[in-house]
């Protein structure tokens, strides 16, 4: 989510900055909608999972999606997941681990876990745009 103006989404979706402007709002409000959107493809899974198993196939699932989405991964690394359809993620992959012994320190698990999965993606993304094999040699 880089590298991109308002001038050129408003391009891309075959109409004017002043319309996208109004309708979503500025820069980062456009990049939160396109973050929303992006973060609800995530699939909803069953919560009764065991915790590993749980991030395990999230985290799985939304590579793909984050893939094609390329800058996505990196405001989800740095800014986490701050969107409403991250909500019932959060809910979930805090009351996991905090359920299966982690306590107090079950949040920080989550951010681990999450930010930590996210990272990688988000190099992909760069090496992509770099022309560089977005696969490590």
């Amino acid at each position: 989510m880089e590298g991109w103006t308002i001038r050129s989404r408003a391009t891309a979706l075959d109409s004017w900055p002043q319309v996208l402007q109004h309708h979503v709002g500025d820069r980062d409000a456009v990049a939160h909608a396109v973050g929303e959107e992006v973060v609800a493809r995530f699939p909803v899974l069953d919560p009764d999972l065991p915790w590993r198993e749980w991030f395990r196939e999230l985290l799985l699932a939304a590579r793909p999606i984050l893939r094609a989405y390329p800058g996505v991964a990196r405001r989800l690394a740095l800014r986490g997941p701050n969107v409403p359809a991250a909500l019932p993620i959060i809910d979930h992959g805090v009351a996991l681990p905090a359920r299966s012994g982690l306590g107090v320190e079950a949040m920080a698990a989550y951010h681990v876990l999450f930010a930590g999965a996210m990272s990688p993606i988000a190099i992909e993304d760069d090496r992509s745009a770099a022309g560089v094999c977005p696969h490590w040699t």
